[in-house]
């Protein structure tokens, strides 16, 4: 009987420690890290959400880059996002949702959007967010026969890496940002 009651007493003990302590679903795992493939799909996923269509979302930097040698080197920093000439009248309206599913996901933005007229008819819009160390510059122009929508996130850790002299001109440069 003494047996019986010290295992009662024990697991008793065990079940008041995890009643303490909270059953935890710490696995001793660190949560997935923000990275390139992490940017990507939360991307895609505010794209869909604001009914933008899919547009092409790579991996690096759209086509053609600045320096072949340079944009193969920051590629794993980079990833991209455009759609041109999709036929919406309501692509700005469109390009406003896609903003505010940013900021939904967690983007914060890191300077006021402001729109700027174009001379030859249209806008042109920049809106910078940042989230996790990413920078994100999302641009929206419209002239009389295209409409375009793109956006280009970069890892600031890459970019603070650069010599000024191998640094993109600005807004790719994590320095565009303050």
């Amino acid at each position: 009987m003494r047996t019986t009651a010290g295992r009662a007493r024990r697991a008793a003990a065990a079940a008041g420690l995890i009643l303490v302590t909270g059953c935890s679903a710490d696995t001793g795992h660190a949560p997935a890290p923000f990275d390139q493939k992490a940017v990507q799909t939360d991307l895609n996923e505010a794209i869909a959400a604001a009914g933008l269509p899919e547009g092409e979302t790579t991996k690096g930097f759209p086509a053609p880059s600045r320096s072949s040698e340079l944009a193969a080197e920051l590629a794993p920093c980079v990833v991209s996002w455009s759609a041109s000439g999709y036929p919406s009248p309501d692509a700005r309206k469109d390009f406003n949702a896609l903003l505010t599913v940013l900021g939904a996901r967690g983007w914060r933005e890191a300077q006021p959007s402001e729109e700027v007229p174009l001379a030859e008819g249209g806008s042109y819009v920049l809106a910078t967010y940042k989230k996790q160390g990413w920078i994100l510059n999302a641009r929206h122009s419209s002239a009389r026969n295209l409409t375009r929508s793109t956006a280009l996130a970069t890892d600031e850790s890459c970019f603070d890496e650069l010599t000024d002299d191998r640094r993109p001109n600005a807004p790719l440069s994590a320095t565009a940002v303050p």
